[in-house]
């Protein structure tokens, strides 16, 4: 393997590492928040994607969901697994259509550009995930679904989570451009991304 196939493993291991516990930990946390559910697992996956698009994102979730699921569901019920574990982490590739120009606008120093890309993936990604794990899956096999998309609590739900993502995400851009743009990245020529580390 060269640098960049070891860092992109480094960096799905810590993406799925963060997401995990992270999703568990809430889980726990937030047990007496009934109605409303904050999939924060979502914020390291739209970072790795982000980072180095959207294949390795996809391969990502499908790995932390099937982590998750075998978690919730154990080894029994492999199709509520696929469904509502991996699927809805899936939307996570659709920030990786936004990789390019978030490393491009961030090693200009085009910030807004930068929170606009972030903002936006941010938003997509989470309102994917919400649509699948808690709409489009449950009506296509007609179990009860735990937010109701015409629900208050849905929407809430769906708006601080992308929010979180958002700002969490953005600030990183700010102060630490590095975490967004790898050493090596796919997206810039070899004497843009030494610009950034030499600065």
């Amino acid at each position: 393997m060269n640098k960049r196939s070891i860092r992109v493993v480094i960096d799905m291991l810590i993406a799925i590492a963060i997401g995990v516990s992270a999703h568990q930990l809430l889980g726990v946390l937030l047990a007496t928040f009934n109605g409303y559910i904050f999939p924060i697992i979502l914020i390291p996956l739209i970072w790795l994607a982000l980072r180095h698009g959207a294949s390795t994102a996809i391969v990502a979730a499908a790995i932390a969901g099937l982590i998750n699921g075998l978690i919730e569901f154990h080894f029994t019920e492999w199709i509520n697994i696929i469904l509502y574990e991996i699927l809805p982490l899936l939307a996570a590739g659709l920030a990786g259509f936004f990789a390019k120009y978030t490393q491009k606008t961030l090693n200009n120093r085009r910030l807004k550009s930068t929170y606009l890309n972030i903002v936006t993936a941010s938003i997509l990604v989470t309102f994917g995930y919400f649509a699948l794990r808690f709409f489009i899956v449950p009506m296509g096999t007609g179990d009860l679904t735990e937010l109701d998309i015409v629900g208050l609590n849905f929407w809430i739900s769906f708006i601080i989570t992308a929010v979180l993502a958002a700002v969490i995400l953005c600030a990183i851009a700010k102060t630490m451009p590095r975490w967004i743009i790898p050493a090596r990245s796919k997206y810039l020529s070899r004497k843009e991304t030494s610009s950034l580390l030499n600065d």
